[in-house]
């Protein structure tokens, strides 16, 4: 079983995710980078006709082939506009949630130019629990754990991702007084965003749990696809969310408060040399590293992006791997010049480059009174090249 965290191995400081939700997602399912089949720049909105190219073989895909069921749980966000891009067209047997990029945690609609409409989805079909719907996150974690109690006679892949803690965000009642009696002191939209984020610790435990009382291995990789929002931007609140502190950036920039994605990796049953690593892996890593781990005994894809990280996590003597990578390539219109600009950002061993100037605010201290006054004001220098 391979589940998309007795061993237990901590990666905090150099693994990379990208700046957005549905490119991070591409690379994961792809092995490549999401710039290569035209997802690098911008999420998939819910009314645009798009999808992830039909084009690029999927994990699932390759994971078929050497004997597993495949599913797929909670938010996709690689298109949906028509059945080719769903994710039961994708290499998935089932699918079990949204299709958008957020939903209501509790109702399980979506807000859109013509009013509210049901987004949640069982294999294509527009889904109405007979029990009434579940908070999101728990909705998630319950059909991930009625798979693994049902499917115990085939090896099983399962793409768990949870929407938590999208905007609107939301939390079930007892997290939020949870989180109020410990930050009494801290805006309300960050002890939402606490308890949101709480929920997906529940719903894993659950999980987790759950994998422990089957007799064949389960190996959990567990990461985020991009850095926190640090405001609120939807809803009608006003107020701080996420904190990437003491790391500059937030989610939708090229820096490391928006890419980077502390990852943990846990199995029910081996035990990994390490329980912190900090060599650097990139999200499409996992692609060819979760095929070795699943058997897989055919050749690799020639042009895959994402580097087998296998003998990172069994292999005392390896400590790093991968040495450089792309932290994103954007082609994005200029509304001030009337033009097209493409900027980007890259990783090469301890050194990063970027062709653009920007000035990040923002992550000087976090509403719970973590401080970091060094952080003030940040400027992201041109390293290769001069701005256009």
């Amino acid at each position: 079983m391979l589940l998309i965290g007795l061993a237990f191995i901590d990666l905090r400081t150099n693994f990379g995710s990208t700046f957005l939700c549905s490119p991070s997602r591409a690379q994961f399912l792809t092995g490549r980078y999401a710039f290569r089949y035209g997802l690098g720049s911008d999420p998939i909105s819910f009314e645009n006709p798009i999808g992830m190219s039909t084009k690029e073989k999927l994990l699932p895909e390759y994971l078929k082939e050497v004997g597993y069921e495949t599913h797929a749980v909670g938010k996709w966000h690689l298109g949906y506009c028509n059945e080719s891009f769903q994710p039961h067209n994708r290499g998935f047997d089932t699918f079990l949630g949204h299709y958008g990029g957020g939903v209501d945690y509790h109702t399980h609609a979506t807000q859109g130019a013509l009013g509210s409409y049901l987004n949640h989805f069982l294999n294509g079909e527009p889904h109405i629990p007979e029990d009434g719907f579940e908070f999101a996150s728990y909705a998630w974690s319950n059909r991930t754990r009625k798979v693994l109690r049902e499917n115990t006679d085939k090896p099983n892949f399962v793409y768990l991702a949870f929407n938590a803690p999208h905007e609107k965000v939301a939390a079930p009642q007892d997290l939020i007084e949870e989180a109020k009696s410990m930050y009494p002191g801290i805006p309300g939209t960050r002890r939402l965003q606490l308890a949101a984020v709480k929920s997906i610790d529940v719903a894993m435990q659950s999980v987790i749990e759950e994998a422990k009382t089957l007799e064949r291995e389960t190996i959990v990789v567990f990461h985020t696809d991009n850095g926190g929002a640090l405001l609120a931007y939807a809803g009608g609140f006003d107020g701080p969310r996420g904190c990437s502190y003491p790391y500059k950036g937030y989610k939708s920039v090229l820096a490391e408060g928006g890419t980077l994605s502390p990852t943990w990796v846990y199995s029910t049953k081996r035990q990994f040399h390490s329980r912190y690593i900090d060599g650097m892996i990139h999200i499409m890593d996992f692609f060819p590293t979760i095929l070795r781990w699943a058997g897989y005994d055919k050749p690799m894809p020639r042009d895959l992006d994402g580097i087998d990280q296998y003998d990172l996590f069994e292999n005392e003597a390896v400590t790093q791997i991968r040495d450089r990578f792309i932290y994103g390539l954007l082609h994005e219109w200029d509304d001030d010049n009337l033009v097209w600009k493409t900027t980007y950002a890259v990783r090469y061993g301890d050194y990063k480059f970027m062709n653009y100037q920007s000035e990040l605010i923002g992550n000087t201290q976090c509403p719970e009174g973590w401080l970091n006054s060094k952080h003030a004001k940040i400027y992201l220098l041109a390293s290769l090249f001069p701005s256009a």
